[in-house]
Parts: structure tokens; C-alpha cells; sequence
């Protein structure tokens, strides 16, 4: 758990599995593109995935995989919910093609944050999937 999902993501950008694109591209590519598009390039995204591992994966409890994507629990502790919305928040502008569905548990049992989206984007979670295990 204390690898993050980031880390996966600098390598698939590394190796040119995802790729930064314009704001036009990344339009473009929503509709009808096969590469996914991360925003994020260089120190950015460095800075983010130091802050996914630190504050986020490190401490997901259970991961469940979605025939989309995937679901991660948290337990309510301190601010980890803040952290996680905050989180949610960035990740919609560097990956517009992420779904996020956020649950909030009643009787402070914790949180359920789902990530998922088309066919193209359950294959990257699933190439990310050793930064959470």
C-alpha cells in the first residue's frame, strides 16, 4: 500500500502508454481518442504522485475491482476524507476520463471512493493495480 497509483501512471507515461496532450487534444480524444491523456507533465506530476503515495493509497484498507474500475475503503480517521476529496478534485483536471464516485458509510464505518470509467481506462487502472496491492 505505500507505492502509490502514480507511480504506475509515470511509468505508463514513461513509456508512452499515456501521453500529455493539449487541452484541444484532450477534447478530442475524450470523444473519439485511443490514448488516454494525462495532463500533468514533468516536477507536476512527480509532486502528485509523492502526494498519492503519502496521503492516499497508504491508506486505503480494502481494495474491491469493479467490472470498470475499481473501489477503495477508508476508514473515517482525521482528515483522510478531505485528503481524498481534494484528491478527487485535482485528478478530474489532469484525467478527465476517470468516473469518481465518492460513498461516505453510515455509523462512521468509513468511505468508499470508486474509480472507473470506459474499457480503455479499466485496462490502466489494471496495469496500476500493483500500486494499491
Amino acid at each position: 500500500m505505500n507505492s502509490g497509483f502514480l507511480l504506475a501512471a509515470v511509468f505508463l507515461l514513461m513509456s508512452g502508454a499515456i501521453k500529455a496532450q493539449s487541452s484541444h487534444e484532450r477534447e478530442s480524444f475524450i470523444e473519439d481518442s485511443d490514448v488516454l491523456a494525462c495532463q500533468l507533465s514533468g516536477d507536476e506530476f512527480q509532486k502528485r504522485k509523492a502526494v498519492l503515495q503519502e496521503k492516499v493509497f497508504s491508506r486505503v484498507k480494502k481494495v474491491e475491482e469493479l467490472e470498470n474500475g475499481y473501489a477503495f475503503f477508508f476508514e473515517q480517521e482525521g482528515d483522510q476524507l478531505i485528503t481524498v476529496v481534494d484528491y478527487m478534485l485535482a485528478e478530474n483536471k489532469c484525467c478527465p476520463f476517470f468516473k469518481q464516485d465518492l460513498s461516505i458509510l453510515p455509523n462512521g464505518e468509513g468511505f468508499i471512493w470508486k474509480l472507473t470509467g470506459s474499457e480503455q481506462v479499466k485496462e490502466l487502472l489494471d496495469d496500476m493495480s500493483e500500486a494499491w496491492d
